[in-house]
C-alpha cells in the first residue's frame, strides 16, 4: 500500500514536533566526580562511566559533570567533598578510586545523593541503609589481599605506600600481626631492610617518579611488589589483582544506580550486591625474573602470566642491534679479518723484495807477526775498516708478477670475506627471526592457557548455578593441563632458539634479551613495497623483476668477483710465464770500504809494493741474469695456467646458473611468503571475530564448549601465521638480496639511494 506525499508529510511533522519537545523537556543534571589522582587507569575510569550513564540516560536527562582529583592527597579529596556538599550546585557525586572511595564511605551525613565505586569489602559491613548513600564493592578486603601477598611469597613484613589507614583503620593497622604492615610515607628515601615485600596502591599517587622509586628500590632488594587496581607492569611490578574487566559490572551498576537516584529513588533504597569478584591474580615474568624469586606453585598455576619472555635488561635487542653485534663478534667473521690482514701484510713482503737493500758493516782485525811480514806490506797486526753495500732490483718479471698476484689474491680475500658478512647477515636474521616467533609462539601459547583458566572460572561458576554439568568443567581441566604441556614446549623452544642465538653473536650463552614486538620489513630491510606490490601481485611481471636482480647478481655477487679476480690472477700467471722467455733480470749495485785504523804495517824494501790505501774505496755495477735453460719449468707453467684459465670459465658458468636458479626461485618464494602474509592478516581478523563472538554466545550458552574450542585454537593457529607468515617474508627477502651481493640494511645512505634509483630506472623502462 503507498503512502501519499501529504500524509508522509504530516507523520514526518509530528516525529519532527515529538524529538524537539522531548529535547526541550530534558531535564538537566549535574555529576561531580572525585577521584584519588589524575592516572591513566582512573581517566579511563571516569570516560568509561561517563559514556554508561550517557548511553543510559540519553533523552531523560541532559547531565553536566564536574571533575575534581585529589592527587594523591587525602585532605584535598576531603575539601573537594566539602566543597562539592556546601556548594548544592552537583545532584550526584561519585567517588572513584580506592582512597576517594574511602573518603566518602567514612562520612556519617550526606546532603546530596552519593556513590562510592570502589569500596573494599572490609570497610562496607555497616554502611548499609545510611540517607542519600550507596556504593559498590568490587574488591576483596584488604586484610584479604595482604594475607594473599603474604602466602604467595612466604612473607611476614610488608611496607604499604599509598594511605592504608583509610582501607584497613588505623586500629588495624598497627595492630595486624601477621602478616604484618608497616606504612610507607612518600617521604621515606628508602624502604627500611625488614620489609620483605612492597604492597602499593598507586592510585594514590601523581608522581610517577616517587613510584618508580619505590619499585627501583624493592627489585634490587630482591623483594617483591604487589600492586592493587592499577599494574605498572612496564616498571617492574612482580604481582597484581587488577583486572580491566573487573570494574565493568560496577561501571554498569552506578551508571543505573545513578538513574534511580534522577528518578528519585533514595540511594540508601538501592540494593547492594555485596557478592564481590573473585581473586584474578596477574604475575608479571618480567619482575619476577628481576627479583630472582617466584611465587608460590599453586598461585603461578592459578595466575595469568605476562611479559613470559621479557628480560630485566635496559636495552632491547633489535635486528640492527643484532647484526652489529654479529658482524663485530661472530669468531667466523674475525678469522676471515685474519686472513684478509694476513694477505696485506704478505703485500708489504712482494713490495719489500722491490726496495732497496742497503747493509753497513765493520770489523776490527789482529794478525800474527809472521801473516804481517807474509802480507808484503799490506796488512798490518791491527786494522779497523768499515763497509757500505747497496742492492736495488731494476726489473724482475717473477717479482712484479708477484706483486701483482698478490694483490689480486687481497682482493679476492675482501670478497670471501663480504661472502662470509653476507652469510653471517642471513644466518644472524634466521636465528633472531627464529627467537621472535618463539617468543610470539611462547606467548599465544601463554594467552590461551590464560584464556582456558578463566574459562574454567566461568565453567565452574555455571555449575555451581546449575547452568551447565560438570563435563564442561573436566574438558576445561583437560585443556588446562595440556595447555601447560604446550607453555612448556614453547619455553623450552624459546631458550634452544636464545641459545641458537647468543652463540651465533659470540655473546653468554645464557643471556636474555628484551626484545621488540615485531620487525618492519620496510623500515628495517628497506623493502620498496611501493615499488614491488604491483610486480608480486602479477605473476608475468615477476620474470621483469627478476631481470634487475639478475643485473644486480651479475655486478655485486662476491661469488663472481672471486672468480674474476681469479680469472686476473691466472692471466698474470700466463702473461709472467710469456714474458720470462724473453726478459732479463736486471740489478743494480754498489759498495764503499774504508779504513779507518792500520797499525804494525812492515815493508820489505826489496818489494815495490804500495802500501793498501787508507782512504775511501767504492764499485758500482749492473747485473743481467737471462734464463737460458729452465728443463721446460717455466713451458710446463704456461700450459697448466691455460687449463686453469679455461676451468676457471666453467667454473664461472656454473656458478652464474647457479646464482640465477637462486635468484629466479627465491622471487618466487618471496612472492608466495608476501602474498601468504596478506592472507594471513586476513584470516587472523575474521578468526578474532569469530572467536569474540562465539566467546559471547558460550558465556550466553547458546554454543557448546567443543564450538568455543575450535573458535579459539582458529584464533590461535590464525595469529600465530601471521607472525610466521611475517618472518619467513623478512627471510626470503633477505634471501633474495643475499642472492643479488648486497644486502641493502649494510648499505650507506647514498648507496640506499642509488640502489632505489636503479630500480625505479629499470622498472620504468623495462614496461
Amino acid at each position: 500500500m503507498s503512502v501519499s506525499i501529504p500524509k508522509f508529510s504530516y507523520f514526518l511533522t509530528i516525529a519532527i514536533v515529538l524529538y524537539c519537545n522531548t529535547m526541550v523537556f530534558a531535564q538537566t543534571r549535574t555529576v561531580a566526580i572525585v577521584k584519588d589522582n589524575h592516572t591513566a587507569y582512573l581517566d579511563s575510569l571516569e570516560q568509561q562511566l561517563k559514556n554508561e550513564i550517557n548511553n543510559l540516560l540519553i533523552g531523560q536527562y541532559d547531565i553536566a559533570y564536574q571533575s575534581f582529583s585529589g592527587n594523591g592527597d587525602s585532605e584535598r579529596i576531603q575539601t573537594d567533598l566539602h566543597t562539592i556538599f556546601d556548594s548544592g550546585e552537583a545532584d550526584l557525586v561519585i567517588a572513584i578510586g580506592l582512597q576517594s572511595s574511602a573518603l566518602l564511605h567514612q562520612k556519617r551525613n550526606y546532603p546530596i545523593p552519593s556513590i562510592a565505586m570502589m569500596v573494599m569489602k572490609d570497610t562496607s559491613v555497616t554502611k548499609t541503609g545510611i540517607n542519600n548513600y550507596t556504593f559498590t564493592s568490587p574488591y576483596q578486603s584488604f586484610e584479604d589481599v595482604a594475607g594473599l601477598f603474604s602466602d604467595m611469597f612466604n612473607i611476614t613484613e610488608i611496607g604499604v605506600l599509598g594511605a592504608p589507614e583509610f582501607l584497613l583503620g588505623e586500629e588495624k593497622l598497627h595492630n595486624k600481626e601477621t602478616p604484618r604492615l608497616t606504612p610507607l610515607l612518600p617521604s621515606h628515601t628508602k624502604i627500611p631492610d625488614s620489609i620483605q615485600g612492597l604492597l602499593i596502591i598507586p592510585t594514590a599517587f601523581k608522581d610517577t617518579l616517587l613510584v618508580n622509586n619505590f619499585i627501583h628500590q624493592a627489585n634490587e632488594m630482591g623483594i617483591p611488589s604487589f600492586s592493587i587496581g592499577d599494574p605498572f607492569f612496564n616498571k617492574g611490578w612482580t604481582a597484581s589483582i587488577f583486572e580491566e574487566k573487573l570494574m565493568e559490572p560496577s561501571i554498569r551498576k552506578v551508571a543505573l544506580d545513578s538513574r534511580h537516584i534522577f528518578e528519585g529513588t533514595n540511594a540508601a533504597e538501592i540494593p547492594i550486591i555485596k557478592k564481590v569478584t573473585p581473586f584474578q591474580l596477574i604475575i608479571n615474568m618480567e619482575g619476577v625474573r628481576q627479583i630472582g624469586k617466584l611465587p608460590e606453585w599453586e598461585y603461578l598455576e592459578q595466575s595469568i602470566l605476562i611479559n613470559t619472555a621479557s628480560s630485566p635488561t635496559s636495552e632491547t635487542l633489535t635486528i640492527e642491534r643484532a647484526l652489529a653485534m654479529g658482524i663485530q663478534e661472530k669468531l667466523s667473521l674475525k678469522k676471515s679479518e685474519v686472513t684478509v690482514d694476513k694477505s696485506l701484510q704478505e703485500i708489504k713482503q712482494a713490495k719489500a723484495l722491490l726496495r732497496p737493500e742497503v747493509n753497513a758493516s765493520a770489523s776490527n782485525v789482529w794478525l800474527s807477526d809472521n801473516l804481517v811480514a807474509a802480507s808484503l806490506g799490506q796488512k798490518g797486526e791491527m786494522t779497523f775498516s768499515g763497509s757500505l753495500n747497496f742492492q736495488q732490483v731494476l726489473f724482475s718479471e717473477p717479482l712484479f708478477a708477484n706483486l701483482a698476484i698478490k694483490k689480486l689474491l687481497n682482493e679476492n680475500l675482501e670478497e670471501k670475506h663480504k661472502q662470509s658478512i653476507l652469510d653471517a647477515v642471513v644466518n644472524i636474521t634466521q636465528n633472531y627471526v627464529s627467537l621472535l616467533l618463539a617468543k610470539a609462539d611462547l606467548d599465544l601459547q601463554n594467552e590461551n592457557l590464560n584464556l582456558i583458566k578463566q574459562n574454567l572460572a566461568t565453567a565452574k561458576n555455571k555449575e555451581r548455578l546449575g547452568a551447565s554439568k560438570q563435563s564442561d568443567v573436566n574438558r576445561w581441566l583437560s585443556e588446562l593441563n595440556l595447555g601447560h604441556i604446550q607453555l612448556n614446549t614453547a619455553q623450552a623452544n624459546y631458550k634452544k632458539a636464545l641459545y641458537l642465538l647468543n652463540e651465533g653473536l659470540n655473546q653468554p650463552i645464557a643471556t636474555s634479551y628484551d626484545l621488540p614486538e615485531s620487525i618492519d620489513i620496510k623500515s628495517v630491510f628497506k623493502f620498496p613495497e611501493t615499488l614491488l606490490a604491483p610486480y608480486l601481485e602479477d605473476e608475468f611481471l615477476l620474470e621483469t623483476l627478476a631481470g634487475f636482480y639478475l643485473n644486480e647478481m651479475r655486478r655485486d655477487a662476491p661469488e663472481l668477483q672471486q672468480l674474476r679476480l681469479t680469472d686476473k690472477v691466472i692471466s698474470r700467471r700466463i702473461k709472467s710465464a710469456k714474458r720470462e722467455f724473453i726478459l732479463p733480470r736486471l740489478v743494480g749495485f754498489a759498495s764503499a770500504n774504508d779504513i779507518f785504523v792500520l797499525e804494525g804495517l812492515q815493508t820489505n824494501p826489496n818489494f815495490s809494493v804500495p802500501p793498501p790505501p787508507q782512504d775511501l774505496t767504492w764499485n758500482a755495477g749492473i747485473g743481467i741474469e737471462f734464463p737460458i735453460l729452465d728443463n721446460r719449468k717455466r713451458k710446463t707453467s704456461f700450459e697448466l695456467a691455460q687449463l686453469d684459465l679455461q676451468d676457471l670459465e666453467y667454473s664461472k658458468q656454473e656458478v652464474e646458473n647457479t646464482l640465477e636458479r637462486n635468484i629466479r626461485s627465491q622471487i618466487q618464494q618471496f612472492n608466495w611468503s608476501y602474498r601468504s602474509h596478506q592472507h594471513a592478516k586476513n584470516a587472523a581478523t575474521a578468526a578474532s571475530a569469530n572467536f569474540v563472538q562465539a566467546n559471547e554466545s558460550y558465556q550466553q550458552g547458546f554454543i557448546s564448549i567443543t564450538q568455543l574450542l575450535d573458535a579459539q585454537a582458529a584464533k590461535f593457529n590464525a595469529e600465530l601465521l601471521v607472525l610466521q607468515t611475517q618472518y619467513k617474508m623478512i627471510l626470503d627477502y633477505v634471501l633474495l638480496e643475499r642472492f643479488t651481493g648486497k644486502i641493502q640494511l649494510l648499505e650507506s645512505d647514498e648507496d640506499q639511494l642509488d640502489y632505489q634509483n636503479r630500480l625505479q630506472q629499470f622498472l620504468f623502462t623495462s614496461k
